[in-house]
């Protein structure tokens, strides 16, 4: 599929579920763009077995500073593209984009939730997962010394699991829809007690009798239907601190929950996924291992140092922090978290020598061109 840049992802699944086609990868919420999942080289609940988006794209047209449009795929321009796939949007405007889909027999999953009682015991889910087409993810209870949490485990569902009611209805390209509300005032009703109430009853009740058909979208774009979570975190919102973890850096995930907890600043959710191999972007945050997601209330006081205090755990063990989530990190933490930025810095940036030519007069166009073409 050739899709505009500003096109949303929830747009596309509207033309092409009906066909039978589906995005290989889908990121938490289906109204972020194609543009912005380029940028981004957003990641999903399986990147173990289809990597991140721009693994998935055929090329991709990017308009430079000077207004010139040029070209590009990994095979023609691999420089250029892979700088601008995870590159945040500062290699240029991105204009459109060749997408290759994959093949569906229906638009439902066949979700089975599992109850651990340690962050290992998920660990472990997650990891037998990966054998096997499916997308993974682990709620952890990061209130819980033990850091309990439920798993999902999704895989494709095919017409004959589906039940009498969905049997007319294989390819429906519907899903939850995402509404705007209000903050709730001052600081919100997101806090210590709150969270560690909460996360009991959900831990308790999980509401797993058994396993489950639900629609892709219920079950991949979870965030599109929690349009409450923004705004019970109040008038100042959350900031989600995601990271990454080598797999050989697993002992981390359970130190960095166990410091949040001693400093009394356990996250109000906290997410587990796996990651696969690494794609090619220069600049892209998945790398082989795990990610963990966790929210914050923004207003919460001393969140900044601790923060920064794990930046340089997650440096130090050879992880990095995602920049499409980040608001925060230090310029001296970055080229320590992404070994490849002076490598895309390069790339991005016009050669001395372009620049002197354009001071003499000629093309500004062709200078513009000569700095991303290869």
């Amino acid at each position: 599929m050739v899709a505009d840049a500003g096109a949303t992802l929830q747009a596309l699944h509207q033309l092409t579920i009906a066909e039978g086609w589906g995005l290989p990868v889908l990121p938490g919420t289906s109204h972020i763009t194609v543009g912005g999942a380029i940028a981004s080289d957003v990641h999903g609940k399986n990147h173990a077995q289809q990597g991140s988006f721009g693994q998935h794209l055929l090329g991709l047209d990017l308009m430079l500073g000077c207004g010139d449009i040029v070209r590009m795929s990994p095979e023609t321009t691999p420089d250029g593209f892979w700088a601008t796939v995870g590159g945040m949007g500062l290699t240029g405007i991105i204009v459109s984009a060749t997408i290759q889909l994959q093949r569906l027999e229906t638009s439902y999953l066949r979700v089975e939730r599992g109850k651990t009682r340690t962050l290992e015991e998920s660990m472990d889910l997650i990891a037998a997962s990966t054998q096997t087409p499916s997308h993974a993810v682990a709620w952890i209870d990061a209130t819980h010394h033990q850091l309990r949490g439920l798993v999902d485990i999704s895989t494709p569902a095919t017409a004959g699991m589906l039940p009498a009611a969905l049997q007319g209805t294989p390819m429906s390209p519907h899903g939850p829809t995402m509404r705007s509300m209000a903050s709730f005032p001052g600081q919100g009703i997101i806090n210590r007690r709150s969270v560690a109430a909460a996360n009991a009853v959900r831990w308790r009740f999980p509401g797993n009798n058994g396993p489950k058909i639900v629609h892709f979208t219920t079950a991949l774009n979870t965030l599109d239907g929690a349009d409450f979570w923004p705004a019970a975190f109040g008038k100042q919102g959350l900031i989600q601190y995601q990271f990454s973890v080598p797999a050989n850096g697993v002992h981390i995930l359970r130190r960095v929950l166990e410091d949040l907890q001693s400093a009394g600043h356990a996250p109000a959710l906290a997410v587990l996924k796996s990651f696969g191999a690494a794609g090619k972007g220069l600049l892209s945050f998945p790398q082989p291992g795990w990610t963990l997601a966790l929210d914050f209330p923004a207003q919460t006081l001393g969140l900044t140092t601790v923060l920064s205090h794990l930046d340089e755990v997650v440096a130090t063990a050879g992880g990095r922090v995602y920049l499409t989530k980040d608001s925060r990190l230090s310029a001296s933490m970055l080229p320590r978290m992404y070994p490849e930025l002076l490598h895309w810095q390069q790339i991005r940036n016009l050669k001395r020598e372009d620049v002197s030519s354009s001071a003499r007069g000629s093309s500004p166009a062709s200078d513009c061109r000569s700095a991303l073409k290869n």
